[in-house]
């Protein structure tokens, strides 16, 4: 399905189930206190998929002391679109997203992620084209964004 040197590394330098590949699709389920949630994603490419990213063993040099976040998105997939080269899809999957939670932990979770998969990449010896980000919710609470004083400035109220 890959490249002979892609398959040798995912070999011989990961551990064995550190991937799941596939060519159809993968099964991500999120399984935590505040709710649960599955998402069957359909593909048609060849891809690699880091299933629970969040648990993987951390590389040692990304740490918090280095300004990098403890924890990561849930799934990265890297989706081939050429022999040495693909495309990487970050998904985070939570109950309920708002603007406090999406600043404060979902962003830093997908900046970890995408770090971590960099490295993975370079380690594959493979080109990311295009990275995107997705984050799966079943409720959503963005109207009760707080307004700033700054935000304020410049608008009249009637």
């Amino acid at each position: 399905m890959f490249t002979d040197e892609i398959e040798y590394r995912l070999q011989y330098v990961f551990q064995s189930g550190f991937f799941a590949s596939s060519t159809t699709d993968f099964p991500f389920l999120e399984d935590s206190n505040d709710g649960k949630m599955a998402l069957k994603l359909m593909i048609d490419n060849p891809s690699l998929c880091i299933m629970n990213l969040d648990k993987q063993k951390p590389i040692p040099f990304l740490n918090q002391k280095k300004g990098f976040y403890a924890r990561r998105a849930d799934y990265a997939l890297f989706e081939f679109i050429r022999d040495n080269t693909c495309r990487l899809h970050i998904f985070e999957m939570t109950t309920t997203v708002n603007q406090s939670k999406w600043i404060n932990k979902i962003k830093q979770q997908f900046k970890s992620a995408y770090i971590y998969c960099m490295a993975v990449a370079a380690c594959l010896n493979i080109e990311v084209e295009n990275v995107y980000f997705y984050t799966i919710y079943a409720n959503e609470d963005f109207a009760e964004r707080l307004a700033t004083e700054d935000d304020r400035i410049g608008c009249k109220s009637r």
